[in-house]
């Protein structure tokens, strides 16, 4: 019982990983222009993000969760009523929104943070 689970899960894993590579396959050869697009987005993200994680005067885990504070705070813009964007289309687009600035900002604010040895000396 528990080996066909097993099977299953890595069936089932293995289905949605080659589904995810053809469609990201598809994506490069229909619309190269994105990935690009998504390298300089971060890139701007990095550099927004800069003076505000070396002004702060805070440790590497008060720094961190203020960068992904503030880089999450512009998602709520998605809850203010939209005539492009139906209701419902703009909350899945706020989770989803929401948990990427979150994680992202707090790689980016653990990267560009020192560790507290580092701010003492």
């Amino acid at each position: 019982m528990r080996h066909d689970l097993l099977q299953d899960g890595v069936r089932l894993t293995l289905t949605i990983y080659s589904s995810f590579l053809n469609a990201l396959r598809g994506n490069i050869t229909s619309n190269p222009w994105v990935f690009p697009l998504q390298v300089f987005r971060a890139l701007l993200y990095i550099a927004c993000m800069l003076p505000f994680a070396f002004m702060l005067r805070a440790g590497r885990f008060e720094k961190t969760v203020a960068v992904a504070l503030f880089l999450s705070c512009w998602t709520t813009v998605l809850l203010v009523p939209n005539p492009l964007m139906p209701m419902s289309v703009a909350r899945s687009h706020f989770w989803e929104t929401l948990a990427f600035n979150l994680s992202f900002g707090a790689i980016l604010g653990w990267l560009l943070s020192k560790s507290p040895k580092e701010l003492n000396g």
